[in-house]
Formats: C-alpha cells, structure tokens, sequence
C-alpha cells in the first residue's frame, strides 16, 4: 500500500506539473494533504473509533478532493496574475472568489456523509471508518486551503525571491543564506508569538524583514512568478 501511495503522489505531482507548468506550484498543492489527513484522524477520535486500513482507504480518496480543492485555487490565482494584479491582490481575490464554491462542495459532502457517519447498523461498521476519514479531512482541509493556503503562497514566494536573489544576483551568497536563516528564525518566531503578531505585524515583523531584505534589490514578486514566466516564454515564442 506505501508503494501504490508513492506512486499516486507522484502521478498527482507530474500531472499538476504539467497543468501549471510549475513543480514548485505543485508541491504547494501537496501541502493539503497532511492537514487532510491530520482532519481524518482527528475526526476519529472526535468519533470514538480507532483508525485502521479502511480509514486509509478513505484517506486516500480524500486526497483526490482536497487536491482537486487547491488546484482551482491555485488556478484563478494564475488567472488573476495573468491579469494584471499584485501577488496579494491575486491571493486575496482568489480566496474571495473561491470561498463560495469550496465552502458549498464540503458542506454538502460532509452533509451527505453524516448519516452514515451515524449509522449503528452492523453492515455500515465498515464504511464508517472511510466515510470519517472523508468528512473530517475535507473538513478541516477545507478551512486549511481558504484560510493557511493563500499565507503559504504570499510566505513561499518570498523566500522563492530571496533565495533567488542569492543564489543568481548576490555578490556575497553566504552573507545571503545567512540572511535566509535569519529570515527562518523571523517567521518562526512569529508563530511562536502569533497573539502579539496579530495586533502588530507591520511594527515587529514587517520592519525586521525590511531590515535585512530592504535594500537587496531583489525581485519583485511578479518576476519569479510561473504564471508570468510561462506567459513570457510563449510571447518570445509567437514573435
């Protein structure tokens, strides 16, 4: 079975590689499923039943829906990109825009899900198992995709700018990796501190960036993007 869900996430990855022509976009999308997963289990202790191979078996076909949830995230953010619009404007208006049918599609799967979810009959002991794993894990997915994911990409895409700027730009790259570590210790630090990050993001974490970062001339966000990089590539190719 570890071998058959190797091979299915690397089919997803290739697969959604293809689509936006991005692996780093598409190991974004595989950032859902450990909190797909973490839902379904959490889902069974809500539950009271243990977790076995049949709730992996539902973990699995929960993996396809959450994918399926973030590739039309990650889509209309291409789309908004392609546009015109800012990094956080094309994250806030893709969350905006999406919220609504992401929200409704889980609602009504989870919806349809309950009844056998609370069914006492000895035949659906079974399907129990598989149809927590999917409701919980959609569930908690769900909020997951609409709520971390567009942070993720806005936090992703500026290391992808630093460590570009170091790797290609920077005349002292360890001066560089030095400042990625300390941008590193930054970020984790504000998770360990998220209340008080809350009331002063600009104040704490937004000066210290622009400390070590301000006057790098590093690309703007736009620059790296895949969406803008692939459009490029096909204007250079029709002139």
């Amino acid at each position: 079975m570890q071998t058959n869900l190797l091979i299915l996430l690397v089919i997803m990855t290739l697969i959604v590689s293809l689509h936006s022509r991005s692996v780093f976009q598409a190991l974004l999308i595989l950032l859902v499923i450990p909190a797909g997963v973490a839902g379904g289990i959490l889902g069974h202790v809500i539950v009271g039943i243990p977790v076995s191979i049949l709730s992996a078996f539902g973990m699995i076909a929960l993996i396809g829906v959450l994918i399926n949830d973030a590739i039309v995230f990650l889509d209309t953010y291409n789309r908004n990109l392609l546009e015109g619009m800012t990094i956080k404007e094309a994250v806030f208006s893709a969350a905006k825009s999406r919220f609504r049918p992401i929200v409704l599609t889980s609602i009504t799967t989870v919806a349809g899900l309950l009844p056998l979810i609370s069914e006492t009959s000895f035949q659906a002991q079974f399907l129990i198992l598989m149809a927590t794993s999917i409701a919980f894990g959609i569930l908690f997915g769900t909020v997951f995709i609409l709520l971390f994911f567009p942070t993720i990409i806005l936090v992703s895409t500026d290391f992808r700018r630093v460590w570009n700027h170091v790797l290609n730009h920077d005349k002292h790259p360890m001066v560089g990796v030095l400042k990625i570590i300390a941008t590193n210790l930054v970020y984790l630090t504000s998770f360990v501190l998220f209340p008080i990050f809350v009331f002063f993001p600009n104040m704490i974490l937004g000066k210290t960036l622009s400390l070590l970062w301000g006057n790098s001339n590093v690309k703007s966000a736009k620059q790296i993007e895949p969406a803008i990089l692939n459009l490029k590539e096909e204007e250079e190719r029709t002139i």
